[in-house]
């Protein structure tokens, strides 16, 4: 095999040796989506060039967010951006005991710039999107990444129980804890 320098033509020459489904499977894998996996194999050619799907578009609410199936990591704070990829690193690639690692978007949208959880579950009830939880970056988890030490952030619950069982749950919307971004992805898989 040829070497090439684009992913695209690396793909294009795992599809052209034949290993079409390697290929899209690959393809997949670094998009984050399913392509049509049927377009390597309908080509006359019976494989060829594969075209890569065009990648999801980073969710820009908390809407957008839950439709993608992931928690929702909310900049809050937009005084350093080195701190804020620090945050989505620590919070996107820390795994649990059993090495899962927590499915977040994250939000740069500057329409959340100094929310608070309160705040941020009064928008998503009057939206009428209330499920399941979302995460702060607020300005301590951005003064704690720039200090390169431990970094936390705010867990913040926007799940409907929290509005119909609040007082068995001794819940309400809005409510919150402070999280270290190494434990994300165990409250992720126990949420």
């Amino acid at each position: 095999m040829q070497p090439h320098r684009s992913l695209r033509g690396r793909l294009a020459t795992l599809a052209g040796a034949g290993l079409s489904v390697l290929a899209a499977l690959v393809a997949m894998h670094l998009t984050h989506r399913s392509p049509d996996l049927m377009t390597a194999f309908d080509q006359p050619d019976g494989g060829g060039a594969l075209p890569l799907p065009d990648p999801v578009p980073p969710p820009s609410t908390v809407a957008e967010a839950f439709a993608q199936d992931a928690t929702p990591l909310i900049r809050t704070d937009f005084g350093d951006d080195a701190a804020w990829d620090r945050v989505v690193r620590l919070v996107s690639t820390s795994p649990d005991e059993a090495g899962n690692t927590a499915a977040v978007a994250p939000i740069t949208d500057r329409h959340y710039e100094g929310v608070d959880p309160a705040a941020l579950a009064g928008e998503v009830m009057a939206a009428d999107l209330m499920q399941g939880y979302a995460i702060l970056a607020d300005a301590r988890s951005m003064s704690e990444a720039a200090a390169g030490g431990e970094v936390t952030v705010v867990y913040v619950d926007l799940s409907d129980y929290a509005v119909e069982d609040a007082e068995l749950f001794d819940t309400f919307p809005g409510n919150s804890f402070r999280s270290v971004t190494s434990g994300v992805a165990s409250i992720e898989v126990n949420l």
